[in-house]
């Protein structure tokens, strides 16, 4: 597997010890808004991501109209063109700016915004600590980098978890984006994961390039001796 330079030390036991950080999971969440109007456009957001099942999938490409669809006044709370046009309860917003008055700025900036919050566990695989070095890539093409002093180990050295909070979409995540840490192994450092090539692959890689560098001259040799 590919690696960075190890870093190794020496530790009170006499064992060599090295650099291991990996993403042992990530929890996406997004905060709930009391804004009603906020909150059903979120909800329809949510179930248009749902996978449809097969009566959702038929009914979509099916071409005649239901009676539904024909005659409205046969709607009622269940069926789901009702729900998705139905008014909202003027008690909703008059609850909403009960909460809003009690509501400091910056409590009241968080409820209404379209946050994204993101929960990384982070492993301490190896034995020394290291600061914790995080690239954030996002879904419009940006990207962040997030430094974690080494103290943050201090409380549990095998296993941390801190949220971060975007106003965008993450795409992927890397620990050690600049091999600043010296991590020995980087196949657990992506969130997706990514399929890295093996030494293997490198070492066949590099076997084919040299062959094909080397292959004119031996041509030219071979026509040489034939003249």
């Amino acid at each position: 597997m590919p690696q960075a330079s190890i870093w190794t030390g020496f530790g009170g036991d006499g064992f060599i010890q090295h650099v291991d950080q990996s993403i042992a999971s990530v929890k996406w969440m997004k905060p709930s808004s009391d804004n009603p109007d906020l909150a059903l456009e979120m909800k329809k957001q949510d179930q248009s991501k749902k996978p449809q099942n097969i009566s959702e999938s038929r009914y979509a490409e099916q071409k005649e109209a239901v009676y539904a669809e024909i005659d409205t006044d046969l709607e009622d709370k269940y069926s789901a063109s009702y729900k998705k046009t139905a008014p909202i309860a003027q008690d909703k917003y008059d609850e909403y700016k009960t909460k809003l008055e009690q509501q400091s700025p910056e409590e009241s900036q968080v409820a209404n915004g379209d946050w994204n919050l993101y929960e990384l566990t982070i492993k301490n695989v190896g034995d020394l600590v290291m600061p914790i070095i995080i690239k954030f890539d996002f879904v419009d093409g940006s990207s962040d980098i997030k430094r974690i002093p080494v103290e943050i180990w201090r409380y549990n050295t095998m296993e941390i978890s801190k949220v971060f909070t975007f106003s965008k979409e993450v795409v992927q995540i890397t620990l050690d984006p600049y091999l600043e840490t010296a991590d020995t192994d980087l196949t657990n450092n992506y969130y997706p994961e990514k399929s890295l090539p093996s030494r293997f692959d490198l070492y066949k890689a590099k076997s084919q390039t040299s062959q094909k560098a080397d292959a004119p001259t031996q041509r030219q040799r071979k026509t040489g001796s034939g003249n």
